[in-house]
């Protein structure tokens, strides 16, 4: 060896050794910040979330982690069993950065607007809402992303990591509301090591910025989770989501998949005004003319509760099932749901029930056209408190349940002594075959079995409905119309797939949850087969109707008459209330205080994105105290509303790039919410006979009232389900047997 290259040899060990030794001290000083960081941001944390601070304070992680790092002092994590690192990258702070950069530039918001301006009634609720929807650009609000706008509203951040990319986060962009979801708690008691959330929290805290902690939830927790969070903070939020995917594994994957299974779920069911009112007329009707509901104080006895409980609903594959249901319409309970009612007359099948989850008038008029009278008088209604007082006059029998997101439900049990003794439904909604397996679950059926329950359509059909069914031959446009938006392909009850679109697949994943909900808490033994040949309904036992032949030839046939005894005279009863009581049942004054509150807290001025944020924040903030207060009750009749008209304004403040044309349209926004509020202060005062159909009367022929800048559409014409040349087909009844 030559004494150059032996020389140079020599460097560059002393070149290994020195930067070796520079490392070393590095890795000192690292486990020295690393140490005085995690105390710095426990103590922050002990200020600002208690509770996360005295769980993390004491955590040891479930695997071995090691911090280390390069010369450039970035800390970066080891999984030491796995021997991988959190950052494949030398640089992990500004991988976070450029992470952070080109999501907010190229990532758009994902929003939904679950709210028609179609009219068919009269409704305040519709009336506003439709105004606010002209206000902002539809195809101009896809082009924007939170960097064009500096604004975020709500973030949901899909790991937490380091952390590193939070704090870029907040530099870039205003972010009002983030909810920060880390599966796993090593990864967070990670971040207390490494990144300065010390800074951070008091920062967030002045500006009134909200961050949600989500760690260590399972992925079938989040939903819960989630939906806490928008009760607070405003259910609005969930219209206008930004998700931040920040680093990938399978338990990110399942989360995010749960987020989006559940992204329209948050406003879907929350209700609105018009609605509520309606509702409670109707059930206060029901009460005024001695209606029989449900009671929970009494128990089906276990003869009747092994009975079979049909639940029949419209879809196409019924006529599939119609020689099954002939054959053993004397050995089951039959509910027919909605029109399937026709259906069973058609075929010669006679129900028991008759399940009923509308409120509107116009059901009825499929009910009055049945040429056998004699047809309703051994039904029994089958329905929620909303049930319109039209259709409750068609049957002798009810049997009502309370509907618990009702205001009915919600003043009752304060009002009226005997309502907590009265059976409760949930589950019940969108569709009436989601009351007809609820209403079995909760009258305590354990043998449930689904016909025509298809929420959608078998790929290769072209029907929506029974053959059998007269009624839909007179809807071929709107049928069509359905079809065409069915784009959604999912698996089938018997394989192969099937065409559903999103109301059809809120049906079948509120009946996923209510057969869960029965099998897991109410009453385990209870069974549940589908027959329908339409969506895979998870937790519901596929089956041919043809293999359960031989099962029911040895059933004896059902003494119904003795079932419909036990329901009128035992499980169900009146309710009582005084007609002079209803004034102070409605709480008049209460609901004008919060609606003036309301209103107060609305026209506060606003002149940036982040200060209308802040407003709906405070709104949702109030009625989120009342709800935990005695007056939560009322809340039941405006809270959908106000947070649907909220969703509205908070996509006009994010339609457009140009902030005072936002401001602008975000004022007058603001305008038609408190017209809406003033209409309901007027409209409320109208229980208990604020009917739907007949309200128009006392709207004198007007939505609502005139303003300067909004002037009173005129109430529409009522629907009519049934044609003037409509044709019943059988005149009488004729039981049917083959």
């Amino acid at each position: 060896m030559s004494d150059e290259s032996s020389k140079g040899t020599e460097n560059n060990k002393e070149a290994l050794l020195s930067r070796a030794a520079h490392l070393i001290a590095l890795q000192k000083e690292l486990k020295i910040s690393l140490q005085e960081r995690f105390e710095a941001n426990i103590n922050a944390f002990k200020r600002y979330s208690p509770k996360l601070a005295e769980h993390f304070s004491k955590y040891t992680p479930s695997r071995k982690l090691d911090f280390f790092c390069t010369e450039n002092g970035q800390a970066n994590l080891l999984f030491v069993e796995q021997n991988e690192f959190l950052y494949k990258t030398e640089t992990p702070c500004d991988f976070c950065a450029n992470q952070v950069e080109v999501q907010l530039s190229s990532t758009q918001f994902s929003n939904f607007t679950p709210i028609s301006n179609r009219d068919p009634f009269g409704q305040i609720h519709l009336r506003y809402i439709g105004e606010m929807l002209s206000l902002y650009d539809k195809q101009n609000f896809e082009q924007n992303t939170p960097l064009t706008l500096n604004s975020l509203p709500c973030c949901i951040m899909l790991g937490c990591g380091l952390g590193y990319q939070i704090g870029y986060l907040y530099s870039r962009v205003e972010v009002n509301n983030l909810v920060l979801i880390e599966p796993e708690e090593d990864l967070f008691w990670a971040s207390l090591h490494a990144f300065d959330w010390a800074s951070l929290l008091p920062y967030l805290n002045e500006n009134h910025f909200e961050l949600q902690f989500l760690i260590g939830k399972n992925p079938e927790d989040l939903y819960n989770s989630l939906s806490f969070f928008y009760e607070q903070y405003g259910r609005f939020l969930s219209g206008l989501r930004y998700t931040y995917v920040h680093y990938n594994s399978a338990k990110i994957e399942e989360s995010y998949k749960v987020l989006e299974k559940n992204r329209t779920m948050y406003m879907s069911l929350v209700g609105f005004f018009d609605d509520q009112l309606f509702g409670l007329s109707h059930a206060l009707q029901a009460v005024l003319n001695k209606k029989h509901f449900l009671r929970s104080d009494v128990e089906l006895p276990e003869n009747i509760r092994n009975l079979p409980w049909f639940v029949v609903g419209n879809g196409p594959s019924l006529d599939h099932d119609i020689a099954f249901l002939r054959r053993n319409q004397d050995k089951a309970l039959i509910v027919a749901c909605g029109t399937a009612l026709e259906t069973l007359y058609h075929a010669g099948i006679q129900p028991d029930f008759y399940g009923c989850t509308e409120r509107t008038p116009e059901i009825a008029d499929t009910l009055k056209i049945i040429p056998d009278k004699n047809f309703l008088k051994n039904v029994i209604l089958l329905s929620a408190d909303v049930v319109h007082p039209n259709v409750q006059q068609y049957f002798e029998h009810t049997a009502i349940f309370l509907k618990t997101d009702e205001g009915f439900y919600a003043l009752a049990t304060e009002y009226i002594p005997e309502a907590d003794k009265l059976r409760k439904i949930y589950y019940m909604n969108p569709f009436v075959g989601n009351l007809g397996v609820s209403a079995g679950i909760y009258t305590g059926f354990k043998n449930i079995y689904l016909f025509g329950i298809d929420n959608g359509v078998k790929v290769g059909g072209d029907k929506l409905h029974s053959k059998f069914n007269n009624l839909y031959a007179q809807w071929a446009d709107f049928d069509k119309n359905v079809r065409s938006n069915l784009k959604d392909l999912v698996p089938g009850n018997f394989g192969g797939q099937c065409s559903t679109g999103h109301m059809y697949l809120l049906s079948a994943r509120i009946i996923e949850d209510a057969v869960k909900y029965a099998k897991e808490i109410m009453h385990k033994d209870t069974q549940f087969y589908n027959c329908s040949d339409g969506l895979y309904l998870e937790g519901v036992t596929p089956v041919h109707s043809e293999s359960l032949v031989k099962e029911f030839d040895s059933f004896s046939k059902i003494d119904k008459g003795a079932v419909r005894e036990f329901f009128d005279s035992k499980f169900s009863r009146t309710v009582e209330l005084e007609k002079t009581k209803i004034p102070e049942f409605l709480a008049l004054n209460k609901f004008k205080r919060i609606c003036n509150d309301l209103i107060d807290i609305i026209r506060n001025p606003v002149h940036t994105r982040t200060e209308g944020i802040a407003m709906m924040h405070e709104a949702s903030l109030y009625l989120y105290k009342i709800s935990q207060s005695r007056d939560w009750r009322l809340l039941r009749f405006i809270e959908g509303s106000i947070q649907s008209m909220f969703m509205v304004m908070l996509y006009i403040l994010y339609h457009k790039e140009d902030l005072e044309l936002c401001l602008r349209a975000y004022r007058r926004g603001v305008s038609l919410t408190c017209h809406f509020l003033d209409d309901a202060k007027v409209l409320y005062a109208m229980l208990p006979n604020y009917i739907l159909g007949k309200h128009q009367e006392l709207l004198k022929g007007k939505v609502g009232r005139d303003y300067p800048d909004s002037k009173a559409p005129a109430c529409p014409p009522l629907p009519n389900l049934v044609g003037k040349n409509y044709q019943y087909g059988h005149k009488l009844f004729v039981k049917r047997y083959e």
